[in-house]
């Protein structure tokens, strides 16, 4: 049967396949496998070579005749073009060949993928997944609510702290003191009142020396007024030793009220400062923040009963008051730190300034 060579090669093509079906074509019934695994894994269509062989011996076994008009020439190209055509087109599967669901487009491949996708296997093949964490008794959760109070406690009582004193350097904010408390409180700040005699003699030493010079600055109006009050007290300091004695550390204080006034509190404290230090001292006072109490208050080191001593103290318009400890158990910083907070037991709060 004779095939005109027209201008669609496929046409041509599939006429050429029917005729070697007709004539019994052994690559159709699977004797390309024998002169050629070419034919059976579609290789012809796509190079050309083993089909045209396939042909040729199938056509001259069986007695097939060639396609009128076609020279191994046209044949080649036809073939050509029909593997360049098979390489080039989409292979499209109708519906019914994927009963799952309609095809998946491909993925295009990234360059590296595969590294990281080894690379985040090994990370993740060692991770422990998360587990939900279970719910915190109520046991635990008091533990950790008082845990809370009491860590905070000191930062409350701290801001408090800080608070007051900025009150306190705000003219005319500050709670103005009041008269003296006689006699002086047991507890001064947090400082307990030590009763009793004094057995060190060096410390007995001190104290008589503070005594005379406070009497000496000549602070106590003539006459002795009624209600003139002069508390004194000494005060441990729990927690310091004196090294000197190895007993616990100490503070003497001294006072004087008088309901009267005593003029300006700085001439007062002046006057009492002046005569703390003696008349052979090289040094004078300095001035340090007098509190919330207000009025005003001094720092000096002065030499009572051949021992070194830190001495502050403090004066308004009606009292004024001096602190004294030893420099190896109290430095001058500290002791004015002390009688700031000594002074909220050591005076009661008058009313406060507008």
């Amino acid at each position: 049967m004779s095939r005109e060579w027209g201008d669609d090669p496929l046409a041509v093509l599939d006429a050429g396949r029917q005729d070697a079906g007709t004539h019994g074509d052994a690559a159709r019934n699977g004797d390309a496998g024998t002169h050629g695994d070419a034919a059976r894994n579609g290789d012809a269509a796509r190079n050309g070579d083993g089909a045209r062989d396939a042909g040729r011996q199938d056509a001259g076994r069986t007695g097939a005749r060639p396609v009128a008009g076609l020279n191994d020439a046209d044949l080649n190209e036809v073939l050509a073009r029909a593997g360049y055509l098979t390489r080039r087109s989409a292979i499209v599967l109708p519906a019914a060949a994927d009963p799952a669901g309609p095809a998946v487009p491909a993925i295009p491949a990234v360059a590296g993928a595969h590294r990281i996708t080894r690379r985040r296997t090994a990370r993740l093949a060692g991770r422990t997944p998360r587990q939900a964490r279970p719910p915190v008794s109520t046991r635990k959760a008091l533990i950790l609510l008082a845990a809370t109070v009491l860590a905070g406690t000191p930062l409350v009582l701290a801001s408090v702290h800080l608070a007051r004193t900025a009150l306190a350097a705000r003219p005319g904010s500050m709670t103005a003191a009041g008269p003296l408390l006689f006699p002086a409180p047991a507890v001064a700040g947090t400082l307990p009142q030590r009763y009793g005699p004094v057995g060190d003699r060096a410390e007995r030493l001190v104290i008589a020396a503070f005594r005379q010079r406070f009497d000496a600055a000549n602070l106590i109006p003539a006459g002795s007024p009624a209600g003139l009050v002069r508390p004194a007290a000494v005060y441990g300091e729990p927690g310091y030793v004196d090294p000197a004695t190895g007993q616990t550390a100490w503070i003497m204080y001294l006072g004087l009220d008088d309901p009267r006034g005593l003029g300006s509190p700085p001439v007062t404290l002046g006057r009492l400062m002046t005569s703390l230090l003696g008349p052979a001292s090289t040094i004078g006072p300095w001035p340090v923040p007098a509190g919330s109490r207000g009025g005003s208050a001094q720092c000096t080191v002065a030499v009572l009963g051949q021992t070194q001593v830190s001495a502050c103290g403090w004066a308004t318009d009606r009292t004024v008051g001096a602190v004294i400890s030893p420099v190896r158990d109290t430095s001058v910083a500290e002791l004015a730190t002390v009688m700031d907070t000594m002074r909220f037991n050591l005076e009661r709060s008058g009313q406060t300034p507008l």
